[in-house]
């Protein structure tokens, strides 16, 4: 394979702002027509606490606290991508994404396909 000069002139894309096209965005994974989606999601005490001084996005959003454990809920406006995921794996069972459905089927797919690994016996 090789890589050819084209004679195409550049055009400007009326659709792209490069201020602000990854401010709805965790990572940098997102085409154009993405459009941003409200992810509500459950935390323990202890990821509580650190997720209030580290926000997952800067669109988080406290909804609600659990005065009993001191677990909360929490909600983010951004676009699904594999960062997102990835952030949220990183907490383990410290977090869990409650709204919406595909985001939480697709959570609970990964995780078991990760637990799996751990009941395989392999060196």
């Amino acid at each position: 394979m090789s890589v050819e000069p084209v004679d195409v002139p550049f055009r400007e894309n009326p659709d792209f702002d490069s201020e602000h096209f990854f401010d709805d965005v965790i990572g940098v994974s997102k085409n154009i027509k993405n459009t941003p989606r409200r992810i509500k999601f459950w935390a323990s005490h202890e990821q509580s606490q650190y997720i209030m001084t580290k926000p997952v996005h800067p669109s988080q959003k406290l909804k609600r606290r659990n005065e009993e454990d001191g677990s909360c809920i929490f909600e983010i406006e951004v676009v699904i991508n594999f960062e997102m995921y990835s952030v949220f794996m990183s907490y383990g069972p410290g977090i869990k994404i409650i709204y919406p459905r595909q985001a939480c089927a697709y959570m609970r797919d990964k995780l078991r396909e990760a637990a799996a690994l751990y009941d395989e016996n392999v060196e």
